[in-house]
């Protein structure tokens, strides 16, 4: 599965046609703790945002950034119990899919790209993709917020 993974992100990498891109990939196998269910990417925009949250299944996130050409690791968060709740039963009742969405801007375009790996049946939504988007935002924000702190108080 993480070779298919792989091989979608480097597809859809290449692809350079702005708006919106959806592949189906079902999966059969049921995911485990240390399994990968959710990845967020964001990238462009005026800060020039290289951003991305990795969600396992055992409800821990790894948050790191891309920005400056090479990616570093800002910490690691634990999802609340309503958060690993609603991953559950977002993987247990929809199935895999990619989402990649850029909007209209051409100088400071933002790129979001989701990656998500269910074992259900039901096609997500688009609340349902923006929920998991919402999500991951709020992950990177709660670790980044905790960096500010770090660096502040390592003054």
């Amino acid at each position: 599965m993480a070779v298919l993974l792989c091989c979608l992100v480097i597809a859809l990498a290449s692809c350079q046609l702005p708006g919106v891109t959806v592949l189906e990939t079902p999966t059969s196998a049921r995911a485990g703790t240390d399994d990968l269910i959710l990845t967020w990417h964001r990238e462009g925009g005026i800060a020039g945002f290289c951003d991305e949250v990795k969600v396992y299944g055992s409800g821990e996130a790894l948050v790191s950034t891309c920005k400056g050409g090479e990616t570093k690791e800002l910490g690691r968060v634990q999802l609340s119990p309503g958060q690993m709740g609603q991953l559950r039963v977002w993987a247990e009742t929809l199935r895999s899919f990619e989402f990649e969405h850029t909007d209209q801007a051409v100088a400071d375009a933002m790129t979001i790209r989701l990656a998500f790996a269910g074992t259900g049946a039901a096609e997500a939504s688009d609340a349902d993709k923006q929920a998991m988007q919402d999500l991951a935002a709020q992950l990177f924000a709660q670790v980044g917020a905790t960096s500010k702190e770090e660096d502040r108080d390592d003054r």
